[in-house]
C-alpha cells in the first residue's frame, strides 16, 4: 500500500466552500450521497454525480480530475461541526472538521491534512483511511479496511481494526508518500482490538498500551523496520523486528499459538516483562529478555540471545550447539529456567529440591544471577503426612550450611537475611531472592552461585518407628523402623508409669502399666549438639527428618515421640538370698530370676533380689531387676532398680542417695577402704518406709595415734561444701558408734555427706614454746597466754620466756574459735583429724645458751630492754654507755649465712684460735692474733694481727692482717700469697662489689687473692634483657662462658676482663627502624601474615597491612663486618655458642640474631607501630625521641635455622567449620626468590 489513498487530486475553490459556521445542511440519499437539506428534500436522488456546496460553506461535494479520471469527494471543513452518527457515506470524504463524529463510511476517508487535524469518534471505516494531521485522536472507531498513520503523534483509544479474509487490511506507520519510510511519524494504541497485521515502516515510532491483537495467519502479524514499544495488551499475532527494526515489550500477554513466533529478524527486541507461550527466535537480529515468564521455545538461529532475567519453562537453546550451519549465540546472565538451556555461554547454577516446585516448575531448575536477582519461591508437596519443620541448604561453594532461621554459622544467618527469606505458616512454601553473593563483615563473598540442593526437614512420625510387645524373654521395645539408618541414629526409650505418671529411663521393675516415649539423636555429635535442632537431622527415603530437640516453649525438654500403641505391663518375681562366710550369695533352690557364677550375681528382669540387714555381699551385681538389702562392696551396673542398701562403690543412679564416710583411722561396718580424699564411704539407698527397713552404720575409731580418744564430729557435707558440725553427745568417750537410717530418702537431702571425725585429745606435743615461737600446731587451736615456772623456785612465775638456763613449766591457756559449728564444743580440725582443746595445758621447757646473738628482721643485734649485755654459746654482745654495740666471737663459728649488724665485731683474742665464715655484717672488724676469717661479706674495716683466708670485702684492710685469700674492692697490702686482677663492664658486679670507673664502659677491678681456691660470683642486672652470657678475655683470649660462678684456682695470677652479653631486641632499633647499635644494618622491614599459633602463613610485603587478621613485623639483621645475605627468615634454630655475631657498645656485648620480630598486629590493630618507611628522626609522633621502641609490648625472636637464605617455613592448611560449614581453602604460592609455604 503505496503514495495516497485518493484519486482526486483538485482542491474545493474558496469562493464555493465559506468559512461560516456550519448549520447541519448536510444530508445523503438512500444511496449514501450528499444534497443539502436546505435546497429540498431529494432524498430519492442520486447525487453520485452531482457537484454540490452546502449553503453555509461548511461542506462540498465535488468533482476532482486526475489521471486516471473524475472522481466526486466529500470535503468536510474545519468550520464543520455536524454530527453523522447513524448515517451511511458511500462517498469518498476528506475531513478538515475537528471531530468526525460518527457514521459509517463505505468510502476512502482521508483524515486532516498536513496543516489540520481532523479527529474521529464513534465512525466505522469500511473502505481505507489516511490519518494526515500530528495529533490526531481515532476514539471508539471502528475500521474494517486498513489504516495509515503518516503524521506525529497519532492516537488510537478503543478502536477495532478488522482483517479482511484475504489479509488486505493493514495498520500502517508510514509516511503519505513513496518513500515507504515514516521518518517524524508516531502512533499511539491504546486498548485497541486489531485483528489485522500491523506495519511500523523505517524511523516510525508506535506504542501499544493494552488491547487485543488476535491476527489469524502465520504471515501477518506486528512487523517493525520501525521502532515499536507494546506496554501491555493480549496477543496472538506473530511480532518481527525487521532490518533496522526494534521491538520493546513491557509487558503483555502473548499467546501465538502453533507455527507463529516473536523473532528478530535483523532487528532487535527486548523484553522488559509479559506471560509468552509462543516460540522466540533471533533469526538474524538480536533478542534481549530482561524478565517475563516463558513457556515456548527460545531459540538462537542465526542472530544473537541475551537473557537477563525471568522464568523459562520451555528450551532455550543456541541452535548452533546442535546445527553448525547456525551462527547464534545464547548469552545468559540471568533467569530461572525449567529445563537446562542448550549451547549457551554464561554461568548456570542448577536448584533441586526433591518432592518440590521452584515458582511452580518441577525440580530440579536452572539459574542464573549475574545481572538480575531472580524471586525463587519453592513449594514442598510431598509426605503430606509429615510436618515441614524447617528447610535446609547445601550450595556447593564455600557455604554448605542449613538454611531457614536454623543457620548455625553466622554467614548462613547473614545470607538468609539478605536473600529476604520469608516461609510459609506450615513451612511448605518458602521464598527469597536468589542472591549470587552477600556482604559479610565487610567483605563480599559467594553465596547462591553454585549448584544447590534445598530439602525440607520432616518431623518424624511414631509410625516409622518398630514396637516390640514385652514377652517372657524380653521387654518391650521401640526399635527403629525397617526405613530409618541404625548406623546412624541412637534411640533412648522413657518409660511413663501409667498410674503415677513418674517418668524413668531405666527400665521399670515394678508391677504396672507403662507407655514408652523414645528420643531420637544422630550418631556422632557431641553431647554439646545433640540437643540442637540444627544438628540432630538424619537423612533417609530423599528427605531430611529432624529428631529430638530442646524445645523453648516447654522450658528447654528434648521433644519426644510416643504412641498410645506403646504400652506395656510388668509383674514381678522376689527370691530371698544369704551369703555364705565368703560373703558370696547363696541360691535358694529352684530359684528363678537369679544366678551366681565367676564372682558376678545376676539378677534378671522382674525379679527381685532381697538380702537380710547386716548381709555383706562381696561380689560384682549386674543388677537388671530390683536389689534389696544388704551391703555391697563389688560394683553394681545393669538396667535395674534399687529398693534399698549399702554400696562401698557409687551405684550412679537416679534415685537420691546419701552417703556416710570415716577417715583412714576409723572403719564402717567393718571395712576400711579410703579414697583419694582419705575417706572410706558407703553409699545409702532407700526407699521402703519402716523401722524395718531401716539401714545401719557401724563406725569404730582403730587408730593408733598417741593421743587420746575423746569423741566423734559429725559434719554435713552437701555438694562439696560443708554445711556444719558438732560433737556427737551420745559418743563421747565412745570409739563404737551406730547410726541408723531410715526411708525413703528426701529428694532435700539427695546427695547429702554425713562424715564421722574421730575426735582425739589435744596434748603437750601439739604445742611449740621456744625462745622465738610460742605457737599451737593444731588450726583452731589459739594460744591466749603463757606462764613460765621455774623448777628451781616454783613461786618463780613470768609470762617472758626464761634467759636463765634451766627447766621450766609452761602453763598454756588456749581458746578455741573453732572449725566447728558450736565453739563451746572447743573442736579444732586438721583435714580429717579433729582435736579437742583444753583450756590449759603444761610444757616442760629447758633453756640452753643461743649460738648466735638475737637480731631483728634487717639483721641487726638487739639486746632486751634492761640489761647491757647479752651472752651466748662462745659469743657476747655488749652495748657501751655510748649506745654502740659490740659482738665478741670466741669459738669458731660456722654462722651459717647468719646477719650481724652492729658497731664492731671482735673475733678471737690474745692467745686463742678463733676461725669464723659465712658471716655477713656492715661493722668494723678486729681479727685477734691467731684467729682466722675463713668466709662472709663484710663491708667495713678490717684490722688486727689476724689472717683472712676467704670472703668478700668492701671496705679498708688494714697492713697488719695478714692476707691469703678473698675477694677485695679495695687492694690489701699485706698479701701472703699469688692475686689476680678481675674487672667487669658493663655496670656488672663481682660478689657485688662495684667500683665504677670513669670509662664509657663502666668498668669494675677486684683483687683476688688465690692462697687458696677462690669462687667469685659476677652478676650485671641490664633492664628489659635476655642474658646471653659473658665474654671472658684472658691472656689476650676470648671464650663465651655462661656460667655466672667462675672458679679462680690457687695461686691462678691471670688477670681477667668479664663482659655481659645481651640478645639484641626491638629496643635497639630505633622509630625510623634503624639499627641503635653500631656494627649493626637493618637490611628490610617486612610485614608476614600468622595464625593463631604464631606460625607465618604467607609472603612477606614491605607495606602495612589493611586487611584484618594477624602478622608480624620483621627485621632482617647483619653485621658490617659480614658478607650481606640474602633477605629471609628461618626458624627454628640450632644454639649459637660462639662470639661471630657479638657486637660490644657502651661495656656491653650484644648478639645480634638474624631476624627479630618488632611488631604484632592482631585484627587490622598493631600493638606499636614501627614505620617501615623512616619519618626522620627528629619526628617523635607524640613520645619522646629517647622513647623510641622502648614502649613496645612485643615479643623479640632471635631463632635462626640454617636453611637456604631467602625462604620462609610455612605451613598453610585448609580451614574449614566442619560438616555443612563454610570453608576457604588454601593454596601454594609460586616458587622463587620470596618466602613461601612448604
Amino acid at each position: 500500500m503505496r503514495g495516497h489513498l485518493f484519486w482526486g487530486g483538485g482542491t474545493v475553490s474558496p469562493t464555493a466552500l465559506s468559512e461560516t459556521n456550519s448549520t447541519g445542511t448536510l444530508a445523503f440519499d438512500q444511496y449514501g450521497y450528499p444534497y443539502d437539506s436546505t435546497k429540498g428534500n431529494e432524498y430519492e436522488t442520486n447525487h453520485h454525480t452531482t457537484a454540490v456546496v452546502s449553503s453555509d460553506g461548511s461542506w462540498a461535494y465535488q468533482k476532482f480530475t486526475n489521471s486516471q479520471g473524475d472522481v466526486y469527494i466529500l470535503v468536510l471543513t474545519e468550520n464543520f461541526d455536524q454530527a453523522l452518527t447513524g448515517q451511511t457515506i458511500n462517498c469518498q470524504v476528506i475531513s478538515k472538521a475537528p471531530t468526525l463524529t460518527g457514521g459509517t463510511y463505505n468510502g476512502i476517508v482521508q483524515l486532516g491534512s498536513t496543516d489540520q487535524r481532523s479527529d474521529a469518534s464513534g465512525c466505522t471505516f469500511n473502505a481505507p483511511i489516511a490519518v494526515l494531521a500530528a495529533g490526531t485522536t481515532l476514539t471508539g472507531c471502528t475500521a474494517n479496511s486498513s489504516v495509515q498513520c503518516a503524521a506525529a503523534d497519532i492516537t488510537l483509544t478503543g478502536c477495532t481494526i478488522n482483517r479482511k479474509s484475504d489479509d488486505s487490511t493493514v495498520l500502517w506507520l508510514s509516511k503519505y508518500d513513496d518513500s515507504n519510510t515514516a521518518a517524524g511519524c508516531s502512533m499511539t494504541l491504546n486498548n485497541c482490538n486489531v485483528s489485522c497485521g500491523v506495519l511500523v515502516s523505517t524511523d516510525g515510532k508506535a506504542t501499544i498500551n493494552g488491547g487485543t491483537y488476535n491476527i489469524p495467519g502465520e504471515k501477518m502479524g506486528i512487523v517493525a523496520t520501525g521502532a515499536v514499544c507494546i506496554t501491555g495488551g493480549e496477543f496472538t499475532t506473530q511480532i518481527v523486528a525487521s532490518t533496522n527494526g526494534s521491538i520493546t515489550i513491557e509487558n503483555g500477554t502473548f499467546n501465538l499459538g502453533e507455527r507463529k513466533f516473536i523473532s528478530a529478524a535483523g532487528g532487535d527486541i527486548t523484553i522488559e516483562d509479559g506471560t509468552f507461550d509462543s516460540y522466540l527466535q533471533a533469526q538474524t537480529g538480536s533478542l534481549t529478555i530482561k524478565g517475563g515468564t516463558f513457556t515456548g521455545l527460545v531459540g538462537a538461529l542465526n542472530g544473537n540471545i541475551t537473557i537477563e532475567d525471568g522464568t523459562f519453562t520451555g528450551q532455550a537453546v543456541a541452535l548452533s550447539a546442535n546445527a553448525p550451519k547456525y551462527t547464534g549465540v545464547l548469552n545468559i546472565t540471568g533467569g530461572v529456567f525449567a529445563k537446562e538451556p542448550q549451547g549457551a555461554t554464561g554461568s548456570l547454577y542448577k536448584l533441586s529440591a526433591e518432592g518440590a516446585s521452584f515458582n511452580g516448575m518441577a525440580s530440579p531448575v536452572y539459574v542464573a544471577n549475574q545481572t538480575a536477582v531472580p524471586q525463587i519461591e519453592i513449594t514442598y508437596s510431598a509426605n503430606p503426612a509429615h510436618k515441614v519443620i524447617a528447610w535446609r541448604f547445601d550450595i556447593d561453594n564455600s557455604i554448605k550450611q542449613h538454611g531457614n532461621s536454623d543457620a548455625t554459622d553466622p554467614r548462613a544467618a547473614v545470607l538468609l537475611a539478605q536473600a529476604n527469606y520469608t516461609h510459609s505458616a506450615d513451612n511448605r512454601t518458602i521464598r527469597f531472592d536468589c542472591v549470587p553473593s552477600i556482604k559479610y563483615n565487610g567483605y563480599t563473598m559467594g553465596a547462591l552461585n553454585a549448584d544447590t540442593v534445598f530439602s525440607p526437614v520432616l518431623d518424624v512420625l511414631p509410625s516409622e518407628l518398630t514396637f516390640h510387645a514385652a514377652t517372657e524373654n524380653s521387654p518391650a521395645s521401640v526399635e527403629l523402623g525397617a526405613d530409618m539408618p541404625a548406623d546412624r541414629i541412637d534411640v533412648s526409650c522413657f518409660y511413663t508409669n501409667v498410674a503415677t505418671n513418674e517418668v524413668s529411663e531405666e527400665y521399670p521393675t515394678e508391677a504396672g502399666t507403662y507407655q514408652i516415649s523414645v528420643i531420637l539423636k544422630a550418631k556422632g555429635l557431641s553431647d554439646e549438639l545433640k540437643n540442637n535442632i540444627y544438628q540432630n537431622r538424619v537423612e533417609w527415603n530423599g528427605a531430611y527428618h529432624q529428631l529430638s530437640y530442646a524445645n523453648e516453649s516447654t522450658g528447654n525438654t528434648l521433644t519426644s515421640l510416643t504412641s498410645e500403641n506403646w504400652r506395656f505391663q510388668i509383674s514381678t518375681n522376689t527370691v530371698t538370698l544369704t551369703v555364705d562366710e565368703n560373703g558370696a550369695p547363696v541360691i535358694p533352690e529352684n530359684a528363678k530370676g537369679v544366678r551366681y557364677e565367676n564372682n558376678t550375681l545376676t539378677i534378671d528382669e522382674h525379679t527381685t533380689a532381697q538380702f537380710a540387714q547386716g548381709s555383706t555381699v562381696k561380689c560384682d551385681i549386674v543388677n537388671n531387676g530390683t536389689l534389696d538389702g544388704g551391703l555391697f562392696t563389688g560394683t553394681v551396673t545393669g538396667s535395674g532398680s534399687i529398693a534399698r542398701g549399702l554400696f562401698l562403690h557409687d551405684p550412679k543412679t537416679s534415685l537420691p542417695t546419701m552417703m556416710l564416710s570415716v577417715p583412714e583411722n576409723a572403719s564402717l561396718n567393718g571395712i576400711t577402704a579410703p579414697d583419694a580424699t582419705g575417706l572410706t564411704t558407703l553409699y545409702a539407698i532407700n526407699t521402703l518406709d519402716g523401722k524395718d527397713n531401716m539401714l545401719l552404720f557401724i563406725g569404730d575409731y582403730i587408730g593408733t595415734d598417741s593421743h587420746t580418744f575423746y569423741g566423734w564430729d559429725l559434719v554435713y557435707s552437701f555438694g562439696g561444701e560443708e554445711k556444719n558440725s558438732d560433737v556427737e553427745k551420745n559418743y563421747i568417750g565412745k570409739t563404737h558408734f551406730e547410726q541408723p537410717m531410715y526411708g525413703p530418702i528426701p529428694d532435700g537431702q539427695n546427695g547429702v555427706k554425713c562424715i564421722f571425725l574421730p575426735v582425739l585429745e589435744m596434748n603437750a606435743s601439739d604445742l611449740t614454746i621456744t625462745a622465738d615461737k610460742t605457737e599451737s600446731k593444731i588450726t583452731g587451736a589459739v594460744i591466749e597466754s603463757v606462764q613460765y615456772v621455774d623448777a628451781s623456785d616454783p613461786n618463780a612465775e613470768s609470762s617472758v620466756y626464761p634467759t636463765k638456763p634451766g627447766s621450766y613449766k609452761a602453763i598454756v591457756t588456749l581458746t578455741c574459735p573453732g572449725d566447728s559449728t558450736y565453739s563451746k564444743a572447743r573442736v579444732a580440725r586438721i583435714g580429717n583429724l579433729c582435736y579437742h582443746v583444753p583450756e590449759t595445758l603444761e610444757v616442760e621447757v629447758t633453756v640452753e645458751l643461743p649460738t648466735v646473738p638475737p637480731t631483728d628482721g634487717d639483721g641487726n643485734v638487739t639486746i632486751p630492754e634492761g640489761t647491757d649485755e647479752v651472752k651466748g654459746d662462745g659469743w657476747t654482745a655488749t652495748k657501751g654507755d655510748d649506745g654502740k654495740t659490740t659482738v665478741t666471737i670466741t669459738n669458731s663459728k660456722n654462722l651459717g649465712n647468719t646477719t650481724l649488724n652492729c658497731d664492731k665485731i671482735t673475733i678471737g683474742s690474745e692467745g686463742t684460735s678463733t676461725t669464723v665464715s659465712n658471716i655477713t655484717t656492715n661493722a668494723d672488724v678486729t681479727v685477734a692474733s691467731g684467729s682466722t676469717i675463713e668466709g662472709g661479706t663484710f663491708s667495713g674495716d678490717v684490722s688486727g694481727t689476724g689472717t683472712i683466708e676467704g670472703g668478700t670485702f668492701t671496705g679498708t684492710v688494714d697492713s697488719s692482717v695478714t692476707v691469703t685469700g678473698g675477694v677485695f674492692a679495695n687492694e690489701p697490702t699485706n698479701i701472703a700469697a699469688s692475686k689476680a686482677k678481675v674487672t667487669v663492664t658493663g655496670g656488672a658486679t663481682v660478689n657485688n662489689l662495684k667500683n665504677d670507673g670513669n670509662d664509657e664502659s663502666r668498668s669494675s677491678t677486684v683483687t683476688v687473692v688465690t692462697g687458696k681456691e677462690q669462687t667469685i660470683q659476677l652478676s650485671a642486672e641490664i633492664e628489659g634483657r635476655t642474658f646471653y652470657g659473658w665474654k671472658e678475655t684472658a691472656g689476650g683470649d676470648s671464650t663465651l662462658n655462661t656460667n655466672s660462678s667462675i672458679t679462680i684456682h690457687e695461686n691462678d695470677e691471670t688477670e681477667r676482663t668479664f663482659t655481659p652479653v645481651v640478645v639484641m631486641n626491638e629496643k635497639d632499633l630505633t622509630a625510623a627502624g634503624e639499627s641503635k647499635i653500631t656494627g649493626v644494618t637493618v637490611t628490610s622491614l617486612l610485614y608476614y601474615p600468622v595464625n593463631d599459633a604464631g606460625e607465618i602463613t604467607g609472603e612477606g610485603s614491605a607495606e602495612r597491612p589493611t586487611e584484618d587478621g594477624s602478622y608480624i613485623l620483621v627485621a632482617m639483621l647483619e653485621l658490617s663486618s659480614q658478607e650481606p645475605s640474602e633477605n629471609g627468615i628461618a626458624l627454628f634454630a640450632a644454639e649459637n655458642t660462639d662470639l661471630s655475631r657479638v657486637v660490644e657498645q657502651d661495656g656491653i656485648g650484644y648478639y645480634v640474631p638474624e631476624s627479630l620480630t618488632v611488631e604484632r598486629i592482631t585484627n587490622g590493630v598493631g600493638l606499636h607501630h614501627v614505620a617501615h618507611k623512616a619519618e626522620g628522626k627528629d619526628q617523635s609522633n607524640g613520645e619522646e625521641s629517647g622513647q623510641e621502641l622502648a614502649k613496645l609490648t612485643l615479643e623479640c625472636r632471635a631463632d635462626v635455622i640454617r636453611r637456604a637464605a631467602g625462604h620462609l617455613a610455612v605451613h598453610r592448611g585448609a580451614v574449614g567449620l566442619g560438616q555443612n560449614g563454610f570453608g576457604v581453602n588454601g593454596s601454594h604460592a609460586e616458587k622463587g626468590g620470596k618466602p613461601h609455604p612448604e
